[in-house]
């Protein structure tokens, strides 16, 4: 159908261009399934974070119950998009949560460390040549006559210091432990953490 416009001009409808399809009309939902999987390792992270925001130790057995909840959710409503989706979140937040719980566990227990002169006994592991002298580190010290430690202890003998030393053998020092410093600056290396999760006491200077 034409309609005139004067000087010979004139409009035809009868041609219409075709309609533009979006580029992403011929896309599902099932094709965006596959994105959850990005999604897990924030879940994970999401069960570390809360494990640590806990005021209190939780019982030992509330991450694998969790865990198996979860799972078997994920089994049972496999065949349910949503479900299935809530179900590998829900899994993973359990694992990350096990994973932070169980790794605290399997760290030494928290222990009170006298700081200054304190006698130390132990068994060479290892030796370290500086610049100032000889560092050695005791394992299973014992301070000030008490029980075994778990934990290791690095002293560091008094330059010109030549006594013959070995792994293996086991002396009788006394030293000065010093307490774990702070961070230079705002989040910088922090011995104190290092202290309390890592497996050795601070470094002491070998009085005798």
């Amino acid at each position: 159908m034409s309609h005139p416009l004067g000087a010979g001009l004139t409009i035809d409808r009868t041609t219409r261009p075709a309609a533009i399809e979006s580029p992403v009309s011929g896309y599902s939902t099932a094709s965006y399934a596959g994105r959850i999987v990005l999604f897990l390792p924030v879940a994970m992270l999401a069960g570390v974070l809360l494990y640590f925001d806990l005021d209190r130790e939780p019982p030992v057995w509330i991450a694998p119950v969790a865990i198996v909840v979860a799972g078997g959710g994920l089994a049972f409503g496999w065949h349910g998009p949503v479900f299935r989706r809530i179900a590998a979140l829900a899994l993973f937040a359990a694992l990350g949560f096990g994973r932070a719980q169980w790794q605290t566990m399997a760290m030494p227990p928290p222990i009170l460390v006298p700081h200054g002169v304190v006698t130390v006994a132990g068994r060479v592991s290892s030796i370290d040549l500086l610049a100032t002298g000889r560092r050695v580190r005791l394992a299973s010290p014992r301070l000030n006559g008490g029980p075994a430690l778990a934990r290791a202890v690095r002293v560091k003998l008094r330059k010109g210091d030549d006594l013959g030393l070995a792994a293996g053998d086991v002396i009788h020092v006394r030293a000065f432990l010093f307490a774990p410093s702070r961070p230079a600056y705002p989040g910088g290396w922090s011995f104190g953490l290092k202290f309390l999760l890592g497996n050795d006491l601070n470094v002491a200077d070998s009085l005798a």
